[in-house]
């Protein structure tokens, strides 16, 4: 299963990042960040005030694993929003430090962060059928054969439990934008699944029931990033710009808007039989 993206662009992609996540529970004068990403990012709030509220169920219970989990973020507000149990493997050392740094300061369990290829064998016997949901954002892009890794997401999730898998669409408009931002990330990546079709027949298999796929969001300049400082510059003052497009997003948000056009994002969430 060749990787696109190996264990040395993720070293590079986390390097120099700090933690940056707001302990939970933790009184503030300014909002953390899971409310004002709610509140200005039109995706996020379609993905957690309707999608995951809609399909997955809100229980201490339940045991997530994110695969390719740095920096822990999505982990960490998936424990505040649906009370889940938070795990996550990470093959990058400088992402697996970062997720590590990131629980800690949230007050999560660090144990629970492992550091291994979630393909290894041993890390694969060790946690079959473990996991009550499985997730992963911005990952099975990166192989060229993302079926094989859809395998390997299974392999980890018990009968009855939940995938939940996230890539970027990077069709339409946002094909342009991110070859010109960061040419090299850009090459990292599977086009061909960023389909809804093609996204959709991933999934077609005996062993899951289909809950969700689809585009959610509309554009979002947050979905770039940049290979110089100079880009880095002009999409900081893109993303501000980014608070207008919300609230237009916002008020319209009655008129369905998203689309392989636009969407920044494909989301699918199925149940293993």
């Amino acid at each position: 299963m060749d990787n696109l993206a190996d264990k040395k662009y993720w070293d590079h992609v986390y390097k120099g990042q700090k933690a940056n996540i707001v302990a939970l529970g933790k009184k503030e004068e300014k909002p953390s960040w899971a409310i004002k990403s709610a509140i200005t990012d039109f995706g996020g709030f379609l993905l957690w005030n309707i999608i995951f509220k809609r399909y997955l169920p809100i229980d201490e219970k339940i045991k997530i694993m994110e695969i390719g989990s740095a920096p822990g973020k999505y982990l960490i507000r998936f424990n505040k929003e649906l009370k889940y149990e938070p795990y996550g493997v990470e093959l990058s050392d400088t992402g697996y430090r970062l997720n590590v740094k990131n629980f800690e300061e949230a007050g999560l369990k660090t144990e629970n962060v492992i550091k291994s290829d979630f393909t290894d064998q041993i890390f694969q016997k060790k946690y079959e059928e473990h996991f009550d949901v499985i997730y992963s954002r911005g990952f099975i892009e990166h192989f060229t054969d993302p079926s094989k890794a859809i395998d390997y997401h299974l392999a980890l999730l018990k009968r009855g439990g939940f995938l939940v898998i996230i890539i970027p669409n990077l069709k339409g408009i946002n094909y342009y934008l991110a070859k010109l931002t960061n040419p090299i990330s850009f090459s990292k990546h599977n086009f061909n699944i960023m389909n809804y079709k093609k996204f959709k027949n991933l999934f077609d298999r005996r062993d899951l029931e289909p809950l969700c796929c689809r585009y959610f969001g509309v554009f979002n300049f947050g979905l770039f990033n940049a290979d110089k400082k100079w880009k880095e510059f002009i999409l900081l003052w893109l993303r501000r710009f980014q608070y207008l497009l919300n609230f237009v997003f916002f008020t319209l948000r009655k008129i369905d808007l998203e689309s392989g056009l636009f969407s920044p994002y494909l989301i699918y969430i199925g149940k293993k039989k």
